[in-house]
């Protein structure tokens, strides 16, 4: 069983990766499309 420090810090780990990889996931989402469509990215 898990003390709850450590369910804490799992979760806060878990967001922290779940975080970059929406940041990332949310850019290649972004500028894909744009790169299909033939537009500029800025």
């Amino acid at each position: 069983m898990f003390n709850e420090e450590n369910e804490e810090a799992h979760a806060n780990l878990a967001k922290l990766g779940l975080g970059k990889f929406y940041k990332r996931w949310h850019r290649c989402l972004t500028t894909m499309p744009k790169i299909i469509l033939g537009e500029n990215i800025v």
